[in-house]
């Protein structure tokens, strides 16, 4: 008898320990980088197109408020709180007890699972997606949606070609949230905006793309700079990277290690000329070292984790 309560026990701590799942949230703060898509309006009809900007939303652990009973991180404009058990992302744009809230990401949904996002405020403005398949990056899980009877990328519109170049998918991610941001869009938007970077307790977490970057403004100007600016080596690596700066010119900013989802799994500072990394921890795999320097320019290489 004492075996098979031993064995339940057991089987409870390996589904609790299943369930678990990494918080939307920081320990204490977070941020969102979003890109919205913008109409010039300039004068010259030569100039007319498309623009876009990046706005931050910042979340504090210590700003927070209630809302019909329910505590609710928030922002000038969103109002946010997670259910723990399910890994569901709620929202609301209003203090307003008599307004509803939003799911805005659901990690409990199965392939086949139909979710309704509500493009405006007004509860018939909806977009339903369906979730096409379940992957995990890094063991972290990521679901891949479809908008049903849209064209595929018509929810984040951006000013950016080749889409699928830039890692732009309709995407749930754990430990991150949806792909397109945290608020609504409204009547002055053309698109719901694009996630481009995640912060959490200042450490960055999450890039969609590091061509892209945190911050677009704009509709070109991607900052970039030579390959031939550092060596990495050795590549493949087992436990340490040493990244070299051939010049000692603008040697300066960070260097994170970010995983096929985007994620980032490690941050280190830029120590003169020749930097020595330990990454010994992540799993093996495929990674990206990105070098972003302190004028914005920014550069990528391939690492193999063996």
């Amino acid at each position: 008898m004492t075996k098979y309560y031993t064995l339940i026990a057991l089987f409870s701590v390996v589904l609790a320990a299943d369930a678990q799942y990494e918080s939307f949230f920081g320990r204490e703060s977070w941020k969102y980088n979003i890109v919205y898509l913008e109409t010039c309006k300039e004068y010259d009809p030569n100039l007319l197109g498309f623009c876009c900007m990046t706005e931050t939303f910042c979340f504090s652990k210590s700003n927070k408020d209630t809302i019909a009973g329910k505590e609710y991180y928030k922002n000038y404009c969103v109002f946010l709180r997670e259910d723990t058990v399910n890994g569901v992302l709620y929202a609301r744009y209003s203090q307003d007890e008599q307004t509803p809230e939003y799911a805005l990401c659901d990690l409990s949904l199965a392939v086949g699972d139909t979710f309704i996002y509500h493009y405006y405020p007004e509860s018939y403005s909806t977009i339903p997606m369906i979730v096409d398949s379940i992957s995990y990056v890094s063991q972290k899980k990521m679901l891949h949606l479809s908008i049903v009877g849209e064209e595929p990328y018509s929810l984040f519109y951006t000013p950016f070609y080749g889409l699928e170049e830039y890692n732009i998918s309709l995407r749930f991610m754990e430990g991150v949230g949806p792909i397109y941001g945290v608020r609504q869009a409204d009547y002055f938007d053309e698109d719901l905006g694009l996630l481009l970077c995640m912060h959490k307790d200042d450490s960055l977490v999450y890039m969609t793309h590091e061509d892209l970057g945190c911050y677009q403004i704009g509709i070109d100007g991607i900052p970039h700079y030579s390959q031939a600016y550092l060596r990495v080596y050795p590549n493949p690596s087992n436990n340490q990277i040493t990244v070299e700066f051939i010049s000692e010119e603008d040697v300066s900013g960070i260097v994170v290690m970010q995983d096929a989802a985007g994620r980032m799994c490690q941050q280190f500072a830029i120590n003169g000329r020749k930097n020595n990394y330990d990454i010994s921890s992540l799993p093996r795999g495929v990674y990206v070292l990105v070098l972003i320097n302190e004028k914005g320019q920014k550069i990528s290489k391939k690492i193999v984790k063996r």
